[in-house]
């Protein structure tokens, strides 16, 4: 199938090696899951299971990346991180590195989802196209969030041509130091501090939902991205009190903006087009 000879190809050229396959977080298995506690004493425990865990080691030092198959259409968001939403897969990075984590002591690397799903046949009909492989990787191409140093993004991919991975060097890339990049839509690159930042929003936003949940507080306040309202595929509207005045939090256009600031304190620096 060409989503096999896909991830052949890209695992053939890349430096990060799979060492998990369906990593399972419990306690009873031994990869310790994030426990946190919350103001009021609250014991949270996160679990779930990882589709596949990549690490790759440079001088000393082990990196992570934590990689998820989607049947169907996902694009990572920076901006719905800013309400709680699309944090599983960073949750299960961050899980794994913490220092009961499996991988204790490891840099996380990046979150990347692999579109896994049937190919849908979009070309025209052209007797010139015969670039076959092209327009599969184009298919199949993963999106994310990864770390933004030069070392770690040559690892997944060596040539950095957005092949593989979200990232494609900008013509005037100076070839060292943090690289400058196309930018990507729907997929992100972090510095190291802001990935330490954002694992801190993320504890944060567990222990106030779990302090919400527990102190009662569980209003009937959807969040509206796009067009469509979750209200129109509830189940629960008669007994929410949400219908038919449907009321919803909406995305922000500047959810992407406000997250960086969070995170960094600073406007995120754009990639190079």
């Amino acid at each position: 199938p060409p989503l096999i000879r896909h991830l052949q190809q890209e695992l053939a050229q890349s430096d990060f090696r799979p060492v998990s396959m369906a990593l399972k977080l419990s306690r009873e298995d031994g990869s310790m899951p994030v426990t946190l506690t919350t103001p009021s004493g609250v014991e949270l425990i996160l679990g779930g299971k990882i589709d596949r865990v990549d690490l790759y080691e440079e001088n000393g030092t082990q990196y992570v990346r934590v990689i998820d198959y989607k049947t169907g259409k996902k694009e990572f968001d920076l901006g719905k991180l800013l309400y709680g939403v699309d944090m599983q897969m960073l949750l299960y990075l961050f899980s794994i590195t913490e220092p009961e984590g499996k991988y204790s002591g490891a840099v996380p690397a990046g979150v990347l989802y692999v579109p896994a799903g049937g190919l849908t046949c979009s070309r025209e009909r052209n007797p010139e196209d015969t670039d076959l492989e092209a327009y599969i990787n184009k298919q199949y191409l993963m999106n994310g969030v990864l770390l933004r140093e030069r070392s770690v993004l040559t690892a997944m991919e060596h040539q950095l041509a957005g092949i593989y991975i979200p990232a494609t060097l900008a013509k005037d890339d100076p070839g060292t130091g943090e690289p400058k990049l196309k930018s990507a839509s729907g997929s992100a690159s972090l510095t190291r501090a802001r990935f330490a930042n954002l694992r801190a929003h993320a504890r944060q936003i567990l222990t106030d939902m779990a302090e919400q949940l527990y102190g009662g507080r569980i209003p009937a306040d959807p969040l509206m991205i796009g067009q469509s309202s979750p209200c129109s595929y509830c189940d629960c509207g008669e007994i929410c009190g949400n219908v038919p005045n449907v009321r919803c939090r909406t995305y922000e256009k500047t959810a992407k903006d406000q997250m960086l600031e969070r995170i960094s304190g600073e406007k995120e620096e754009p990639d190079h087009a």
